[in-house]
């Protein structure tokens, strides 16, 4: 087979999984959980706080967590981890939501040194929180994730089917503001969402996400270590690994991109990619075969002014162009004009991205340098 077939049917390849893509997000929108009685035990939800780069962030983060105050019932609380620079702030959100909800049972941690139980500073909040936890159940929830309605009922009820270690929950962006935040959603919606249903109904979801995870705090208090998750990068990862069987929620949560620069969307969406790599090189290899870019994006290294190369890019380009367009739309995610400049610069930034992740490079994410996904010395703060 020629050069230029093979790149074709390397493009083919991709288009098939786009088809397949979009076929599995259909699915997961119009799917009715099976009916099962409830697990009504008590669920302490947990929030972990970073320190906040500005007042919207804080404003954002404070609407997440209104959404799961709204969803508290009389066998459900809600744990707020702060760091001490900023508690004056949560404590004056504290008063507000109270007085909205005033039955709600909400608990704000403040704490100086949150960092101190680890390399991992979400997993060292959530050890200083634990101590505060009075349910059976535990949902462990990143702080920027959206509940919608019904929440805590629908993790009830997902729970209560019985052989689930660790029920875990999916999230898609739906609201982005300028081009680079868009580089946040595709890598959500486009690249996280689908596999991870499809995954599901295969019955090989061997890992959780951070979004969401709800499971029984004595069985984590039995299988987990509290030093062994706080060194590792992706806890999430390595919690579902240890709490199996894990499945996935019939809820989507929903999040805000975390970048609103191109430099910070950069450096977030090569940190996904990393760690994907670290965790599950194999994964990871595979996904060559749905990167036709890097193919046709070769073939324009050797020889620059080849006219079928370029046209082959733009194929591309335009394929997942459209994909990203139908299956964004499909979740509520609207793309609009100001966003296009993303379309293209994503189908670059995925190829060069997965080669990037292959060089021995290390990831830089809280005040912490990363070079494999744990830390196997003694972890120091700022070290």
């Amino acid at each position: 087979m020629s050069a230029l077939g093979s790149l074709v049917l390397w493009s083919g390849l991709a288009l098939c999984w786009w088809l397949l893509a979009g076929l599995v997000v259909i699915r997961s929108l119009v799917a009715t959980p099976a009916p099962a009685a409830p697990d009504r035990r008590r669920i302490t939800v947990f929030k972990a706080l970073a320190p906040a780069s500005d007042g919207l962030e804080r404003q954002r983060l404070g609407a997440c967590l209104a959404s799961f105050v709204a969803e508290l019932d009389d066998a459900a609380e809600l744990l707020v981890g702060a760091p001490g620079t900023d508690a004056a702030y949560w404590r004056r959100w504290l008063e507000r939501i109270r007085a909205l909800y005033p039955t709600a049972a909400i608990k704000l941690v403040v704490d100086h040194a949150p960092h101190r139980y680890g390399a991992n500073p979400k997993i060292s909040w959530m050890r200083i929180l634990a101590p505060h936890a009075s349910g059976e159940l535990w949902f462990w929830s990143d702080a920027d994730m959206r509940a919608p309605a019904g929440t805590l009922r629908a993790l009830r009820t997902d729970f209560g089917r019985g052989d689930v270690g660790l029920l875990t929950s999916p999230y898609v962006v739906r609201q982005v503001s300028g081009p680079a935040e868009f580089l946040d959603a595709l890598y959500v919606n486009l690249e996280h969402y689908p596999g991870a249903v499809l995954l599901a109904r295969l019955n090989r979801l061997r890992f959780a996400f951070g979004a969401g995870m709800l499971f029984e705090a004595a069985a984590f208090r039995r299988r987990v270590s509290w030093r062994y998750l706080a060194g590792c990068l992706a806890d999430d990862f390595h919690l579902g690994r240890l709490m199996q069987p894990v499945r996935l929620g019939s809820v989507r949560l929903s999040t805000l991109p975390a970048s609103r620069g191109w430099a910070g969307a950069l450096a977030h969406y090569h940190r996904w990619q990393k760690t994907v790599r670290w965790c599950a090189p194999g994964a990871y290899a595979a996904q060559i075969l749905v990167l036709p870019a890097l193919g046709w994006l070769g073939w324009l290294v050797v020889d620059p002014f080849a006219p079928a190369a370029w046209a082959g890019l733009a194929a591309v380009a335009g394929m997942e162009a459209t994909a990203a367009w139908t299956i964004c739309a499909l979740l509520g995610c609207r793309i609009e004009l100001r966003h296009l400049p993303a379309l293209p610069l994503w189908t670059l930034v995925r190829a060069a991205t997965w080669l990037i992740c292959w060089l021995p490079s290390p990831i830089r994410w809280r005040g912490t340098t990363w070079r494999s996904p744990w830390q196997s010395r003694a972890w120091r703060p700022n070290g």
